[in-house]
C-alpha cells in the first residue's frame, strides 16, 4: 500500500496561498471533509478498525477551516492564538445572517439544537480540534457528540459551497 502511494507521488510541493485567496481555505476544508468520508466508508466496510480519533480531529479541523473561510470571505480578521481553534469564538465572529443560517441548517439535521440552545450545545465541542489532536494527554474519559460535529461540518460545507 505505501509503495503504491510513494510511487504515485514521491514528493509533494506546496506553494503557500495568499491570505486574500480564500479558495485555498475552502479547498483544504473540503479535503479534510473528504478524509472523514473515507473514514466513514472504511467503518461501514470494516467495523473493527474505526480510526475515531483521526476522524474527529479531521472533522474539527474541517469545521475550523470552513469558519475561517466564511470569516475571510466577509473580510473579518481571524482570531489569533488558541481562539483561532475555538468554534465558539469563530462562530460568534461570523456575520449575524450567516450565524442564523448555520443554526437553521443544523436544526434541519439535528433536532436537539435550536436558536435558544445553540451556544450551550456548541460549548462542549468548542475546543474539539485542540482537545482531540492531543487526546493521548487526556487522563480521564473523553466523549463527544458525533451527530452534532457531523451536522456542524456538513452545514458549514453547504453554506460555504453556496457562497463560493
Amino acid at each position: 500500500m505505501w509503495k503504491i502511494f510513494i510511487g504515485s507521488f514521491k514528493k509533494v510541493l506546496y506553494s503557500p496561498a495568499k491570505m486574500s485567496d480564500n479558495k485555498d481555505i475552502l479547498n483544504t476544508a473540503n479535503a479534510f471533509t473528504k478524509a472523514c468520508e473515507i473514514f466513514v466508508y472504511k467503518f461501514i466496510n470494516d467495523r473493527k478498525t474505526m480510526p475515531i480519533v483521526p476522524m474527529i480531529t479531521n472533522m474539527a479541523f474541517a469545521i475550523e477551516l470552513y469558519l475561517k473561510y466564511l470569516l475571510t470571505k466577509n473580510n473579518i480578521d481571524l482570531p489569533k492564538g488558541n481562539n483561532g481553534h475555538n468554534f465558539e469564538v469563530l462562530i460568534d465572529s461570523l456575520p449575524q445572517k450567516i450565524k442564523e443560517e448555520l443554526i437553521q441548517k443544523i436544526c434541519l439535521s439535528y433536532n436537539e439544537i435550536n436558536s435558544s440552545n445553540f451556544n450551550a450545545k456548541i460549548e462542549p465541542i468548542k475546543k474539539c480540534f485542540s482537545d482531540w489532536r492531543y487526546i493521548y494527554e487526556v487522563r480521564s474519559q473523553k466523549g463527544i457528540d458525533l451527530e452534532l460535529l457531523v451536522s456542524l461540518m456538513l452545514s458549514l460545507r453547504n453554506i460555504c459551497m453556496k457562497i463560493k
